[in-house]
C-alpha cells in the first residue's frame, strides 16, 4: 500500500477510536528506537503506525 493511502487509513482508525471517547497515543521516538535495538530495524510503515497508534 502506498504510504499516503496507509496514512489515510491510520487517520480513519484514529477518528474511529477517538469518536468512542478513547485516547490514542503514539510511541515516542525513544520507544521505537528501543524496539529496534531489541528486535532489529522495523519497516517504515510499522514505525509510522507505532508513532501514531503505538501505545
Amino acid at each position: 500500500m502506498e504510504q499516503r493511502a496507509f496514512l489515510i487509513e491510520i487517520k480513519k482508525l484514529i477518528a474511529s477510536i477517538t469518536s468512542k471517547n478513547m485516547t490514542v497515543k503514539g510511541c515516542s521516538t525513544e520507544d521505537i528506537l528501543y524496539l529496534e535495538e531489541n528486535y532489529g530495524e522495523l519497516p517504515k510503515s510499522y514505525k509510522l503506525f507505532l508513532s501514531l497508534l503505538g501505545v
